[in-house]
């Protein structure tokens, strides 16, 4: 029997997941079409419940690093991405706050800045300040290697294997300030790319996530005017019915 159904997809950040979710979803068994829409963060999917069922698809898109919620209530979901927000705001203050000691540490030197510690020390606290930013960005390497090991890398794979490939490079440069190469501070270290990138990415999707919350409440606010009964004509007469009721060929009254 064919059913369709619209379902919340949780963990998407780019079109590079929503077209993941999407591609998973069209190769299951039973699965006529599924439609995936990043700004709403929905799929729609139809398919036969002979052969598929909501148990199957979500155990498909988990595998893949993603969720479904099955249950849409727009409140909850609204105080969910306030709370989101809210966290993702905490951590793009953390990791802007620590950026900008990073940068004054790192390139003060270049522009004649005077700093009262030894070109080691030096090296040893950007690395210290680096590794504080990728904390707060933890969740691009944690989603970021996840998905890439699954073979379905999205945005979170790029920055966590360029973040990660310019801190390992820098903690060589740390060990060859610490042989006697103080040459190595001027040439090895990026540890300020690693706190700078992952900072405007995080300031990125945090305007991005705050812009979709107010389109979202935009949206909601015009469906809140559509009206919840009809009537149409049927068999000659008048019938106030609800408008989920409303059937194709209907003749509907607007007053």
């Amino acid at each position: 029997m064919k059913k369709e159904i619209q379902v919340g997809i949780g963990g998407m950040t780019c079109a590079s997941c929503s077209s993941a979710v999407e591609r998973t979803l069209n190769k299951l068994e039973g699965v006529e079409k599924a439609q995936v829409n990043l700004a709403t963060e929905t799929a729609t999917i139809s398919f036969d419940e002979d052969s598929l069922g909501l148990e199957g698809i979500k155990k498909a898109v988990s595998r893949i690093g993603y969720s479904v919620v099955d249950k849409l209530d727009a409140k909850e979901k609204d105080a969910e991405k306030q709370k989101e927000l809210k966290a993702l705001g905490k951590r793009l203050t953390v990791s802007a706050v620590l950026s900008v000691f990073l940068m004054v540490i790192a390139m003060g030197p270049m522009l004649g800045l005077a700093l009262p510690f030894s070109i080691l020390t030096n090296a040893l606290l950007q690395m210290v300040l680096a590794l504080g930013t990728m904390v707060a960005g933890s969740a691009f390497f944690t989603k970021g290697f996840s998905t890439l090991v699954k073979r379905e890398p999205n945005m979170d794979s790029l920055v966590a294997l360029g973040t990660s490939a310019s801190f390992l490079y820098s903690l060589w440069g740390v060990s060859e300030i610490f042989m006697g190469n103080h040459m190595a501070a001027h040439n090895h270290l990026y540890f300020e790319g690693v706190g700078v990138i992952i900072t405007l990415v995080m300031l990125g999707r945090y305007l991005e996530h705050r812009s979709k919350g107010k389109t979202g409440e935009a949206i909601r606010k015009l469906m809140e005017l559509a009206p919840s009964t009809a009537t149409v004509l049927r068999e000659g007469k008048q019938v106030v019915i609800s408008a989920d009721e409303v059937r194709i060929d209907d003749i509907i009254m607007v007053k």
